[in-house]
């Protein structure tokens, strides 16, 4: 028995360690980013003057793989997680609300969405005010941070 109990041990952690190593846990997909890997169809709707709940608002959208191998359709909104600081894009959240700084946006197959944003971006009592309006080309790569969690974008 006593032999016994340290094998038992062993084998436990070697099965557990190769349950991390292959993201393989019963119930569960594990993100790491790279959503464009398994979703098609993927586009990002921004500003539509048709619909009052999307202006400023760039929604991603895609057809994602779940776990049985189905594809799922699904949006993200992209304004929490993403930033305008200055005319850069970055993974900042809220703070300059790029959706309603940054217009003509597209996203490619590799998962890199591109716009033109505005710099010199200031809030006064709570809105955004650009005093002197340049704008600049900008991009990020969402697949720094967006995955696909069993058919459902998500940010990680």
């Amino acid at each position: 028995m006593k032999k016994t109990l340290p094998l038992l041990r062993i084998a436990f952690t070697l099965l557990l360690a190769l349950c991390f190593f292959l993201n393989v846990v019963p119930g569960k997909a594990w993100a790491t980013g790279e959503f464009s890997a398994s979703c098609t169809n993927v586009t990002i709707s921004h500003n539509d003057d048709s619909n009052p709940d999307t202006i400023g608002t760039p929604i991603l959208s895609a057809s994602c793989q779940n776990l049985d191998g189905s594809y799922v359709e699904t949006t993200l909104d992209l304004n929490p997680y993403i930033g305008n600081g200055d005319g850069i894009l970055s993974w900042a959240g809220d703070k300059n609300n790029f959706g309603l700084s940054c217009y003509d946006l597209e996203i490619s197959n590799t998962g890199m969405l591109t716009g033109m944003c505005f710099k010199d971006i200031k809030r006064v009592d709570g809105k955004l005010v650009i005093p002197n309006p340049k704008e600049i080309e900008a991009s990020i790569n969402l697949n720094a941070h967006i995955a696909n969690l069993d058919g459902t974008l998500k940010y990680e």
